[in-house]
Formats: structure tokens, sequence, C-alpha cells
């Protein structure tokens, strides 16, 4: 290399090794250059946009702007975007998160690197740091390579695993390690023995008089929970919670709703769940179930009550908002927020006539929708009430089993929950 081409180099300018005609390849150096390199790639995004990267590539999608901005607005103009990525333990909630701005995302191990592929450019890197932009990156829009580099991506494709599969995976991996405090916990009295030890240590004696049982009955306990490391025995003679122990605490009411719903949730997929809603997700002990959600009395009231906002996450526009809600909820001026995977106003029926030019008015004003692919729930909440529906293993919406609940902490959740999805967009 010359040493004005080191010069070039060392100020973060880029240098073209060749170019023919509109043919070019070019090495770009500089984090300014290959970001602003990168942002015209994703501008010339026409239908799709093929992308193979290592593990810590969608830590730098989701925390650099301009990348994951340039994602959202090439599937905004109907672009398609595929992902395969090696999927790890210290990678998976960012790969949850950027499941819900691609189309589609896979896993393979041991990817190296990152390559990128639209209709008529190529691009590559060996350098990703998590959480950082790219330093430097190879352009290419020669057909030939292009079409090449294409065939070698289609070819890992079908190699790679679907990610929901992958992070499935995990997800039993990390229940399994866990089975055995769970296990433990999934006993009332085991729970109480844990709250009276958070509030001071007690002999066992002491203990079996809080829980009016029998010495010989708390030893059956004690032993489990000291063997998983929730409670020990001091010198003074008397027990205590262990670090694992107070730690546990504020995960108790999780627990109690992991056991109290075991058999429901068994089968039912939480693995693209937030990892910080899953910690929460005691929060939703309040419920009732219902089976169904338009001829509910619930739901009329849900309507009626409503005079904040409506909040709703649907696959397919499962709510049958046309009839019901655009008389009503608009009328009243309440705003409507919606994420789905339809790019269809709300619900549409063989028939219909087109909205009204003052309907649309009301719809221009007071509904705003996201679209997203790889939705993880089904809810419609208000600030007076929510309703819940989760996705089967097999993939289809649970519309038999409805969780719905006005106590304020099930609200909670699902507003925030809502809002988290919102903002990944």
């Amino acid at each position: 290399m010359t040493k004005s081409a080191k010069d070039k180099k060392n100020k973060g300018h880029k240098i073209t090794n060749y170019s023919h005609a509109n043919d070019t390849m070019q090495i770009i150096y500089g984090t300014e250059n290959a970001v602003e390199k990168g942002i015209t790639f994703m501008k010339n995004v026409e239908k799709k946009m093929d992308l193979c990267y290592d593990k810590n590539a969608p830590s730098i999608v989701l925390d650099v702007k301009e990348y994951k901005n340039g994602y959202i607005n090439i599937r905004k103009k109907g672009g398609k975007i595929r992902v395969i990525t090696e999927i790890t333990k210290d990678n998976v909630e960012y790969c949850k998160k950027l499941m819900m701005i691609v189309d589609e995302l896979r896993h393979l191990d041991n990817v190296q690197g990152g390559t990128a592929i639209n209709e008529n450019e190529y691009m590559a890197t060996n350098i990703l740091h998590q959480s950082k932009p790219l330093t430097q990156v190879v352009y290419c829009n020669v057909v030939d390579v292009v079409e090449q580099q294409q065939k070698f991506f289609d070819s890992l494709w079908r190699t790679a695993i679907p990610a929901k599969e992958k992070i499935r995976k995990f997800t039993k991996k990390l229940n399994r390690k866990n089975n055995d405090i769970f296990s433990v916990l999934s006993n009332e009295i085991r729970r109480s023995i844990i709250f009276y030890l958070y509030e001071s240590e007690m002999t066992i004696s002491q203990l079996s008089k809080n829980l009016d049982m029998t010495l010989q009955a708390m030893q059956k306990h004690l032993p489990k929970l000291i063997q998983v490391g929730i409670i020990e025995k001091k010198l003074n003679g008397k027990m205590s919670l262990t670090g694992i122990g107070y730690a546990l605490i504020n995960q108790i009411h999780s627990i109690e709703f992991l056991s109290d719903n075991d058999s429901y949730l068994k089968i039912h997929s939480l693995s693209l769940f937030p990892s910080q809603f899953l910690q929460r997700i005691g929060e939703l002990e309040k419920f009732k179930m219902v089976s169904r959600f338009k001829n509910d009395e619930r739901f009329a009231d849900f309507l009626n009550e409503a005079e904040k906002y409506i909040k709703i996450i649907s696959t397919q526009n499962h709510f049958d908002l046309n009839t019901i809600m655009i008389s009503e909820i608009l009328k009243k001026k309440i705003p409507i927020l919606q994420i789905s995977d339809d790019s269809n106003f709300l619900s549409t029926r063989k028939g219909n006539q087109k909205k009204s030019e003052k309907e649309n008015r009301y719809l221009n004003g007071f509904f705003e929708r996201k679209i997203m692919e790889n939705i993880p729930l089904i809810m419609c909440i208000s600030e007076k009430s929510a309703y819940l529906a989760f996705f089967h293993e097999n993939g289809t919406v649970d519309f038999k089993n409805i969780m719905w609940s006005k106590d304020k902490k099930f609200i909670s959740w699902c507003s925030d929950f809502f809002d988290y999805m919102w903002n990944l967009m």
C-alpha cells in the first residue's frame, strides 16, 4: 500500500480497489464512512435484503439507530428482510427483539463476520463488535459477485434452522436447569417458610409453631429447601435465607403464577417474551379465563369504559373491530394504537362498504398502526381492563382460553408490554 493510501486509511477515507464502468469494488474504512455506506445500501433495497452475520451483529442492529431505522424503513416500504445469525445464551434477548423487525430469522452455528445482499449490491465485513457500528466494509455491485453471494446465502438459508426453534431449545434448557427450584417452590408451605425467614431467622420449632405444623411435618420440607440452596442452618441452630433465597423473594409471585398455571403454560409458548416481562409475569396472577371476545359481556363493558386509550396486538386482525369499534370508540375520540402482522386496517368482511369520508377523518386523527412480524401474544387493553391470549406451541392463537382482568397490575404488565413492542418499531 502506498503512503498516500495509508494516510487515507488512517484518516477514515475510502479506498477504491477496483472500478470499471458501472462496476465497483471498494474497501471502505472509518466508522462514519462505513455507516454512511450501510445507510445508502439499505436505501437502495427495492424488494429484499438478505443478511448473514455473527453473534455480535444483533446488538449492533438494535443499538445503533442508523442500522435499526434502516431495517424499519425497508419494511415500511414493503421490502423483505431475511437474517441468519448464531443465537447464543448471551445474545438471545437481542435475537428476540431482532425477530420483531425482520421478516424471518434463522440460526446457524459458528457464523463469522457479516454479509448483506440486496438486488444489485453486496457488502461484507470481518469486524463486528457488540453494540458498536462497523468500522470497515467491503462494497461490491459487480453482477457476477452479487449473484454468487446470493446463491451462497440461499444455500446457508436452507441449512439454517428457524430462530423460534433455537430459542425454544434455550427456554427448555433453562427450564430444566431451574426445574428443581420451581418444583420446591410449587409447594405453598415451602413458600410460607421463605416468607417467615425473610422477616427473621427462626428455629425449626418457631417455624412449626407459626405454620401450625408438627416438627415431623416440618422436617419433610426443610431438607428440600436446603438442597436447592434457598435456606441454610446457622451455627446458632436457626434457619436463615441464603443469598438465593433473598433474591427469590421478589420472584415468588411469578413462581406462584407459573406453578398455579403449570398445565396451561406447558402447552403455550413464552419463548419470545422479553426476559424483563417473564420476570414480572407474577403480575398477571389475578385474572378470569374467558373463551371469546366479541360476544362476551365484559368486552362490551371494555368498549364502553375506555376513556384514555385502546391498545391492541393482533395477528390477521383477530378483533372484529371494524364493525364493533369504529362507530363507538372513534366517535368518542379515543386513540387506538394497534400492532399487527396484517397491513389491512383492523378487520374486513366480504361485502363491507368502503369507509365514509367522515369515518376516515376519525381514523386519520385517532388511529395509528405499526406492522410487526412474529407477534408474541394477542392483547386488547384500555386503562380499565385487559384481554390477553397466548399462542399454542404449534403457533396458533388460543382463543378458547383468554385471560381477562381489571386488576391494576395485570393492566400495567399488558400496557408496558405493548409500549415495549411499540417502541421497537
